[in-house]
């Protein structure tokens, strides 16, 4: 979360993008990522609920 502060801190507050000559990156570009973070998260938490429903199967023994 400090990360994505000092982010927003230095691409949105005037000065400090003047000094770094940054500029805000625009949603076409940020909408992809955070999409691909959430389907991660989803596939993620369903690989961990098929291993605690089925301890013995594959999935289980490559966890």
């Amino acid at each position: 979360m400090v990360s994505v502060s000092v982010v927003l801190i230095i691409t949105q507050v005037t000065w400090f993008s003047e000094i770094f000559s940054t500029a805000p990156v625009s949603a076409k570009y940020v909408m992809p990522t955070i999409g691909f973070g959430i389907g991660w998260l989803v596939i993620d938490e369903f690989r961990k609920l098929c291993v605690r429903k089925f301890p013995h199967s594959i999935i289980a023994k490559i966890a």
